[in-house]
């Protein structure tokens, strides 16, 4: 039978959430020289996303894992849990982000919110507050901006229980994970192909749909699945650090790799071989990484574990909302333009919205499930 959700808990791999969320604040503030090589390196920071992927897929799996069948009262605690863990906020500060919007479009960094009409307007905010926008190139930078991974993430939180229902019957469950990641990439490309003029940009080309996307970004989570699946069978504690060290390297390998593809001319993610190294080749340094602070004893685990880490942690989803947009924007006009007081600013900011907001709010939603 399958594990009540949110039974386990894996203090190293909530730690680095943390690290996953300070990354993609590098990226969209990087404070160094542009193009330097610290810049370069900084600005390949979206890795994070990747991070947080493939920890998504580890944690579904292995919260349930051997799931004989979907029963109405499964669904409903399932995704009543996945609502409250990543919604209420979300709505919160996504409705609040539109009427600062409204009031003052230059906090709109895009500028698209100037010059909408009131049917943009309107469908840009049903996009945001329905998790679609992502699936929209006109659209996936909208409200807050680093938003468009909800719904990529939403998107895996509805496959997986038909995911896990058939890894659940089969024989060869790393092939079914392969075969998955590559039948969604295919079918995405046949919705580009058959949607070349959707609406708002709807799955506008193939590189959108490879990098911002679920169908393209399959593999991210299956990788995480697969990682669970295998620590279920070969867990036990390692002496030494051999997986740590070697993902820790993997990912510094691929972070300078995905520097040296970028240009003044274009970023990494937008190069077929950017995104296939951040798709495809990341997430198994990724991998190695966590199987190693789930079975070794290293520093950098017990340093992930400590209770100050682990609260930067549970709030990292807060800071991961708040990073960017109107909230850092309003810091830098009114409070400050150092950008290591805005980041202090910022983790005191997510720390309050953790504490008296997402989580109240996460164990109302959750109670009775």
């Amino acid at each position: 039978m399958p594990q009540r959700q949110d039974s386990e808990y894996y203090p190293a791999l909530t730690g680095i959430r943390a690290l996953a969320a300070y990354l993609v604040y590098l990226h969209h503030v990087n404070p160094f020289r542009p193009w330097s090589g610290l810049w370069r390196l900084a600005n390949e920071g979206h890795i994070g996303v990747t991070i947080f992927f493939v920890l998504s897929g580890f944690l579904i799996t292995t919260r349930n894992f051997g799931l004989p069948t979907i029963t109405r009262a499964w669904a409903g605690r399932y995704f009543r849990n996945r609502l409250a863990r990543i919604y209420p906020l979300y709505l919160l500060l996504t409705v609040l982000t539109f009427l600062v919007f409204q009031l003052d479009p230059s906090f709109d960094v895009t500028g698209a919110w100037a010059v909408y009409s009131g049917c943009d307007k309107a469908v840009a905010v049903l996009a945001n507050v329905t998790l679609l926008r992502g699936f929209f190139a006109q659209l996936f930078s909208s409200g807050i901006m680093q938003g468009w991974t909800l719904t990529v993430e939403e998107s895996f939180y509805i496959l997986a229980p038909l995911l896990l229902l058939a890894l659940a019957r089969s024989r060869g469950p790393y092939r079914l994970l392969l075969l998955t990641a590559g039948t969604l990439a295919a079918l995405g490309a046949a919705l580009v192909y058959l949607a070349p003029a959707g609406p708002y940009g709807f799955l506008d080309t193939y590189r959108f749909m490879a990098y911002r996307t679920f169908f393209g970004r399959a593999f991210e989570f299956m990788a995480g699945t697969a990682l669970a699946i295998f620590w279920r069978q070969h867990g036990a504690a390692r002496p030494g650090a051999r997986f740590t060290s070697a993902g820790l390297l993997w990912i510094g390998a691929s972070m300078l790799g995905l520097s040296f593809l970028s240009s003044e001319q274009t970023f990494s993610w937008n190069r077929w071989y950017g995104i296939a190294l951040n798709n495809l080749v990341l997430p198994l340094g990724i991998v190695g990484l966590f199987y190693g602070l789930l079975t070794e004893r290293t520093g950098l685990a017990r340093l992930l574990a400590t209770p100050a880490v682990q609260l930067l942690g549970k709030a990292s989803y807060a800071f991961y909302l708040v990073h960017l947009g109107i909230f850092n924007l309003a810091l830098e006009r009114y409070v400050t333009t150092h950008q290591g007081l805005r980041f202090g600013l910022l983790l005191g900011l997510s720390g309050a919205l953790y504490q008296y907001v997402e989580a109240p709010l996460n164990r109302l939603l959750r109670r009775g499930a």
